[in-house]
């Protein structure tokens, strides 16, 4: 569960993910936080390129689709 109170965002996670979380901020000496804001940056530039892959091959498929209704057009013109 997320909740956003004054421009933060604040989540809810499982007790044992934050006992893990501070266990290995406090070995490496990292902020929580910090961890945490990379881990979300991370995990949305992965998600974005695929979406942004998913664009590029949708925007290829209608250029391809394009050039079939181009070659299929004269085999309409002649049933009609």
């Amino acid at each position: 569960m997320m909740l956003m109170t004054d421009d933060k965002l604040m989540t809810e996670v499982d007790a044992h993910l934050r006992t893990d979380l501070l266990q290995y901020c406090e070995f490496y000496q990292l902020d929580p936080e910090s961890v945490v804001e990379q881990a979300i940056s991370d995990f949305l530039c992965h998600h974005n390129q695929t979406v942004n892959s998913l664009v590029h091959g949708y925007a290829e498929m209608a250029s391809l689709n394009s050039e079939i209704c181009k070659e299929c057009a004269g085999c309409e013109s002649k049933i009609d």
